[in-house]
């Protein structure tokens, strides 16, 4: 949900309604992706930590 909102300001703050067009009527592939952005880093440390 925190990837969804900070990409939703990105696009907000730069006027962009989709980061593409590859695929139609979802807001372009950043969008399918945002929330894998953010999270990837922390399930990393974290698993480092717990491994």
């Amino acid at each position: 949900m925190v990837g969804d909102l900070a990409a939703s300001a990105i696009k907000r703050n730069k006027e962009i309604k989709d980061y593409g067009k590859l695929i139609p009527g979802h807001g372009g592939i950043l969008d399918r992706f945002d929330s894998v952005i953010f999270t990837a880093p922390f399930i990393y440390f974290l698993a480092n930590v717990l491994i």
